[in-house]
């Protein structure tokens, strides 16, 4: 049975962003369609009115805030993130998960992004929208902790979660008249860590203009009848804080702005409706023959809604636990990459914030209601906070460097994996080594970064500090530096060769495909309840076959 537990609750925050009609009629969002079942009646700051008409009584959603039409890209930003308390939270000590989900063309990608010709601006700019914002913000408050002697540094990474797996979008896309670069697979680990992703120092916001074309250009989208570019996969951007206080303590918080497909009918994009054992073996079949990106539109659906309706389950079922004072226990069966990722706040591990965005066009009624009922399930949470806790940097550089050194002994020791297990435990200790190689080489640069700033500032020494030989804090910076060097010194990524990895994980992919269309085949001759069991067999095995997918990063809906 679970433990009683007494612990303060935050609850999630969760927006709705309203989009004005376009008078163009080119995105198809105007005033004048065909009324569906379901409409947008009315709407004030707090909550959102549907109307239907098989119903007697209209369904009122009440949410955190409501974004209206009007709203500018700052509004909406003041609204969702600094009056809220989530862009504090995550510069003091927690972890934060922002959800953005909305059917196509309802103004998602605009409201996270903004205008793509604005991301090229160094200062805030009218059309930035929450990403930017967030990223100037962050990089503002880090040059004010300076002059209390905190250092800090901002990294970014792309995750794109698809069909079961998680892969890194940070890579140089295709080439003309070459093959577009294979991607490589992120461990996401049972308590949310993606471990093995790219992180690029961020120093303005301007840097932006390239990293984030470049990461949605390799994201797979399709066409369908409502968007020439649909996104079909979940996505999420993970901004990592690394800060060094005047005492030398040290702590990492994370923010995560996860975009999430879905929210469309298949009669309105086009796609076959499909089972999940149709799906399941589809997307083996599509990986057997090194082909994922022809997964139809139906299966890639399905798998959208799976992992969208898995999170919905378990924050549903975290919060009646949290309500009840019962520790939640993380769902791990039939979860996949990014249902793990998502789930982190549903135990405390990071704070839930989300927006919603919605069309007021009559024709675009359903995928409004359908939107709202999962932000209603969303807004419902309140767990206890897991903070981040602050440690010792010389304690903190030591571990990382034992792990890291230990990560790469590991890995150097293992046989070529001849299975979809062995396989899953290799890349796992290739995520671990690759992390480890980040971490230590932010740790050096903050010491650095510290140190430097010391640099012949001359510190109030006491008779007996001087007794003691007590280090000034130029000696204790320049000492963190020299124990950072020397772990890292003692590891170095480069050592293995990558290349040689990358044919060795060449050679079991026929044993790994194998795999999949064994579970595949179970699965489409068996019931519904067996059939689930043999599509978490595949969801072991689905994320590790290396990815060829292609996509394009276009202007959002105004």
């Amino acid at each position: 049975m679970a433990k009683k537990q007494k612990k303060d609750l935050t609850a999630a925050q969760v927006f709705a962003r309203i989009r004005p009609f376009d008078a163009s009629g080119k995105s198809g969002h105007t005033a004048d369609g065909e009324a569906a079942k379901q409409t947008i009646d009315s709407y004030d700051a707090e909550s959102v009115t549907i109307k239907d008409t098989g119903k007697r009584q209209d369904e009122r959603f009440e949410l955190s805030k409501v974004v209206l039409p009007d709203a500018d890209q700052e509004g909406a930003f003041n609204t969702s993130l600094v009056d809220s308390g989530l862009l504090g939270a995550f510069h003091s000590d927690t972890n934060v998960l922002f959800f953005a989900y909305g059917q196509t063309g309802s103004g998602k990608t605009h409201t996270m992004l903004g205008v793509t010709s604005s991301l090229s601006a160094p200062t805030p700019n009218d059309g930035w929208g929450l990403f930017p914002r967030v990223v100037y913000s962050t990089l503002t408050q880090i040059e004010a902790w300076k002059a209390e002697g905190t250092h800090a540094i901002l990294t970014v990474s792309a995750v794109e979660f698809y069909c079961m797996g998680a892969f890194d979008l940070d890579f140089e896309g295709k080439k003309k008249g070459k093959k577009l670069p294979a991607k490589t697979p992120v461990l996401i680990t049972s308590d949310a860590q993606a471990l093995g992703a790219k992180e690029t120092t961020l120093t303005s916001a301007a840097d932006l203009a390239e990293y984030l074309p470049r990461v949605f250009g390799n994201r797979f989208t399709a066409a369908t009848k409502m968007n020439d570019a649909s996104s079909r996969s979940h996505c999420t951007l993970i901004l990592s804080l690394y800060k060094l206080d005047a005492s030398d303590k040290y702590i990492k918080t994370t923010f995560s702005m996860i975009d999430l497909a879905g929210s469309e009918r298949n009669s309105k994009t086009g796609a076959e409706r499909v089972d999940g054992n149709q799906a399941f073996a589809e997307a083996a079949k599509c990986f057997k023959d090194g082909t994922p990106e022809k997964l139809s539109l139906g299966a890639q659906g399905f798998m959208i809604n799976y992992e969208l309706s898995f999170v919905q389950t378990e924050v549903l079922k975290a919060g009646d636990m949290h309500k009840k004072g019962l520790a939640y226990k993380a769902q791990k069966a039939m979860s996949t990459a990014g249902s793990l990722y998502m789930t982190a706040c549903c135990d405390g591990r990071a704070r839930l914030g989300m927006i919603v965005t919605l069309s007021p066009s009559p024709q675009h009624g359903f995928e409004s209601w359908f939107t709202l009922k999962y932000a209603e399930a969303l807004v419902k949470l309140k767990a206890p906070l897991v903070a981040q806790k602050a440690e010792k940097m010389d304690k903190v550089v030591k571990a990382t460097g034992e792990a890291a050194i230990k990560a790469q002994k590991d890995f150097a020791a293992q046989s070529e994996p001849k299975g979809a297990h062995q396989y899953l435990n290799y890349m796992s200790k290739m995520g671990v080594m690759q992390a480890a190689e980040i971490t230590i080489q932010t740790l050096e640069a903050l010491a650095t970064a510290k140190a430097a700033s010391l640099r012949g500032l001359k510190s109030k020494r006491s008779a007996w500090d001087v007794v003691r030989r007590k280090k000034t804090p130029e000696q204790r910076a320049a000492k963190l530096v020299r124990v950072a060097a020397k772990w890292h010194s003692r590891f170095d990524i480069n050592k293995v060769d990558l290349q040689q990895v990358a044919e060795s994980l060449e050679g079991i992919s026929n044993t790994i495909n194998a795999s999949i269309a064994i579970g595949a085949s179970a699965a489409s001759g068996l019931t519904e309840g067996v059939g689930a069991a043999a599509g978490k067999a595949i969801s072991k095995v689905a994320p590790q076959p290396k990815v060829e997918l292609s996509g394009q990063f276009a202007d959002p809906a105004p």
